[in-house]
């Protein structure tokens, strides 16, 4: 059980830090296309820094967001579907709460067009990163790594149920 917990913290871990590192990257990306991209910017292209700012709060609140959804939580028995709709979710909760902080805290304005990009780029990335981290994990249990052992008392039809259930 012990070792189980330390294989799901590792997960888990790698999840948080890819979350985290795909998050920054599409802020900062969405920054990029926005400005350097050659789409028209009428106003001019705006310091970096309120988006710098911007960024050292987003990532946490994404992660608690992530973390209030269950998304660090292991989701074995869910389906790949189940997940990608719930970061889905998740991802578009944190830029509400992007749209309502920039709303009333009235002192910058965050382009819309930023706020766009950073939400398809970071649902996009997160939802691959862990379609990528789902697949090697089953990878590794197809190889027999990653598992935990079973110990089936008894006989007769409800231990061969429990044991086909085990093995799927």
């Amino acid at each position: 059980r012990r070792m189980l917990r330390r294989k799901s913290e590792l997960y888990r871990s790698v999840l948080l830090l890819g979350d985290a590192t795909l998050v920054a990257a599409s802020w900062l990306g969405a920054f990029w296309l926005r400005f350097h991209v050659g789409i028209p910017a009428p106003l001019g292209v705006p310091p970096l820094d309120p988006y710098l700012v911007a960024l050292a709060l987003l990532v946490p609140t994404w992660l608690w967001v992530f973390r209030t959804r269950g998304l660090y939580a292991p989701r074995r028995t869910d389906s790949l579907l189940s997940e990608l709709g719930a970061v889905f979710a998740a991802a578009t909760t944190v830029v509400v709460l992007i749209v309502v902080a920039s709303f009333f805290v009235r002192s910058y304005f965050f382009s819309r067009g930023v706020i766009l990009l950073f939400w398809a780029l970071a649902m996009t990335s997160v939802a691959g990163f862990r379609w990528i981290a789902r697949e090697l994990l089953f990878a590794l249990h197809r190889r027999g790594r990653h598992l935990s052992q079973v110990l089936v008392v008894g006989a007769g039809p409800l231990a061969e149920q429990l044991i086909d259930r085990v093995q799927q």
